[in-house]
């Protein structure tokens, strides 16, 4: 019954009445000019900063701000055409460890954004319009939102080593397409000219993303008072501290811009990362200050704290849920509230803990919350640290022991847990084929049950991932795996997921489960040498090459250069590393000049150029650090045209040309 099931406690909003203004107010101003806005919502961890945004009638609000703006311009109501108003509310998530889904904050919102434009017929023929206007365009930003096919009724066309294939997840949108091959560098071939096929797919995106969102909301119809439908977008970017560099850069491009109709960007952040980063500047921060400094956009930031509940605003959620007077839970709230600082998730996990504990129960016999006195739960509580992780963790603890060991392999995955893999892993724990089946099925059973606890919860369409319902219920259970165990089991689901892939057909299980592996080997360097020695490092630089060449692949170049950072220091510098490696040396070294010249890391890319002509066997192997070292001079910072003029005679003279 939901009046006694905690996981309910939020169902109903409650309280940030001042951060609802605010945000209300941002959005208004927004709409009646039409402009673009930015607006960033800072908070610890699980304090609601999501919630806070979810819970605003953004469709009602556009409704309310037309009418209203008629009414100014004394333009005449038609009260039947007020429904026509469209806001489009759009949420995209950004993960700490989503390896296969480059920009996935700002895919998720895209193609959430191009299924609501397309669930009406006026939608589906503006959809149409826009096909027929940016037909180029249109496949190539298919290949970056695999969702847009079926809704812009395009036929997808799949790399040969995949036709045919049944049985398809979500990972499928790693598969490489040959509808168009020059598309954000899919399917093209990397050894020439990488940097520059970089810059130019990174540039071709944020122009596509531009030119669609610019046709979703209409700009031909925003300065006519008299079109009844005025179209707007709310585009929530969820925990931003987690972005990859490439995602606040397209952010920032479209922030910058003229979107042709109102455009909100609401972006949530964990003040406690952003702040402080072991004296570094976090890359939000940086991010943040960039557009400040911007005469074109400072007057369009701005920022929203969220801090816990007060104890008034915990006592009426409280009171609320548990169907008593105020006065009969303050006492109980005061103590929760100082254990938790009115920190919602942290509520609700603590609450979980009393029941557990016997301080807090539902009575079958009088249909009513019970608790212990007060002060007893405040003696015998030995919770006094205010963190989420803590008080989670806590409450982790008392629950079985298969519960916990699930919950434990589960939080090593990441945000996103694969239910075979977390099966395949158990089953491989056992000794008979019935404890194997029995491990199969328990797995999946003990997830679901963690669903209704609202520890997981499953992705829209997927039948095949579990996600965790907040980064803090995965933190807490990762903090009960003892700190000796943790290397070795991402070692182990390292090499659990490489042998997975060698039985897979499907090209984008593969490259999936490839990007698993090498994740999880990369955070197991110390306990894999220690196990298996040199013939296993050389196989996980291997691998590093591999992700990272599938990130450019999908224009995920930081998340390229952390690959091939990587496997360069797991190379033995105190040997002949060029001379017993050399083909391997030269692919991570030429890569990653590249991408730190994409990067806009001139500097960097000269270090490695200057070492990759150091130790180059022959000319053919140094072109792709001159062609890298040519762009630099011509484009970098000085803009050396004279030096650019001496490489390249250079370059021509070592072919034996002379001028």
């Amino acid at each position: 019954m939901a009046e006694h099931d905690l996981s309910k406690i939020y169902q109903t909003f409650h309280g940030r009445e001042a951060a609802r203004n605010d945000l209300r107010r941002q959005f208004q101003m927004c709409f009646k000019d039409g402009s673009t806005r930015y607006v960033s919502i800072s908070g610890k961890s699980g304090v609601g900063k999501s919630r806070l945004v979810q819970s605003m009638e953004w469709e009602k609000l556009a409704q309310e701000q037309e009418q209203q703006q008629r009414q100014e311009q004394q333009v005449p109501s038609d009260d039947s055409n007020n429904s026509d108003s469209r806001c489009y509310f759009v949420c995209g998530k950004f993960e700490l460890s989503q390896l296969t889904q480059p920009f996935s904050g700002m895919t998720a919102a895209l193609t959430s954004l191009c299924e609501q434009w397309g669930s009406t017929l006026e939608g589906q023929k503006e959809i149409a319009d826009f096909r027929r206007r940016e037909s180029r365009d249109v496949y190539a930003l298919c290949t970056f939102l695999p969702g847009l096919y079926s809704i812009f009724g395009i036929v997808r066309t799949l790399t040969a080593s995949s036709r045919g294939r049944t049985g398809s997840t979500s990972t499928d949108n790693l598969m490489h397409l040959t509808s168009d091959r020059e598309s954000f560098g899919a399917d093209t071939d990397h050894s020439v000219g990488t940097a520059e096929l970089a810059k130019h797919s990174f540039q071709r995106l944020r122009t596509v993303i531009y030119k669609l969102i610019r046709a979703v909301v209409g700009s031909q119809q925003q300065d006519d008072p008299s079109v009844s439908c005025k179209k707007s977008i709310v585009m929530l970017l969820d925990d931003i501290h987690w972005a990859d560099q490439s995602s606040l850069n397209l952010i920032k491009f479209l922030v910058q811009e003229d979107l042709g109709g109102p455009v909100l960007f609401v972006a949530t952040f964990r003040s406690e990362d952003v702040n402080h980063k072991n004296g570094t500047q976090h890359p939000v921060a940086c991010h943040m200050n960039e557009l400040r400094k911007c005469s074109a956009t400072a007057e369009r930031l701005h920022t929203i704290p969220v801090p816990g509940f007060s104890i008034s605003e915990l006592n009426t959620i409280i009171s609320s849920f548990m169907k008593k007077s105020k006065q009969e839970t303050l006492p109980l709230v005061k103590v929760v509230h100082q254990k938790t600082a009115g920190n919602p998730l942290t509520v609700q996990r603590f609450l979980y803990l009393l029941e557990h504990r016997g301080y807090l129960s539902y009575s079958s016999m009088t249909c009513s919350w019970e608790w212990k006195d007060a002060n007893e739960i405040r003696k015998a509580m030995s919770i006094e640290s205010h963190e989420v992780v803590e008080v989670i963790a806590s409450s982790m603890r008392f629950l079985g022991r298969g519960t916990v060991d699930v919950l434990k392999i589960a939080s090593c995955l990441g945000s996103q847990v694969p239910l075979n893999v977390l099966q395949q892993y158990f089953a491989t724990e056992q000794l008979t084929e019935e404890s194997k089946a029995f491990a199969l099925n328990q797995v999946e059973a003990i997830l679901e049950q963690q669903v209704e606890k609202g520890v997981f919860c499953r992705p829209a369409g997927s039948n095949f991932f579990y996600s965790w319902a907040h980064d803090g219920l995965q933190r807490a259970a990762f903090s009960l795996i003892e700190d000796y165990r943790r290397e070795e089991l991402h070692f182990r689901l390292g090499k659990l997921l490489l042998a997975m892939s060698e039985h897979e057909e499907s090209e984008a299980r593969v490259e999936f489960l490839v990007y698993l592996a090498t994740d999880q080997l990369n955070r197991a360097t110390d306990f894999l040498l220690h196990e298996e020695g040199e013939q296993m490092k050389l196989q996980l630089i291997q691998l590093n090459l591999q992700a990272a060449k599938l990130s450019i692949s999908k224009s995920a170049f930081y998340r390229a250069v952390d690959f091939l950072e990587t496997g360069i220091a797991l190379l033995d510098k105190e040997t002949m590393w060029w001379s017993q490696t050399y083909h391997l040396c030269l692919q991570l070294h030429n890569y990653l000049a590249e991408m730190e010249y994409t990067l806009g890391n001139h500097e960097k890319a000269t270090e490695v150029i200057t070492e990759i002509l150091g130790n180059a066997q022959c000319q053919g192997d140094e072109y792709r650090a001159r062609a890298v070292l040519l762009e630099v001079a011509i484009n970098g910072k000085d803009r050396n045209l004279v030096r650019g003029v001496e490489i390249c005679l250079a370059i021509l003279k070592s072919y034996s040309v002379e001028l």
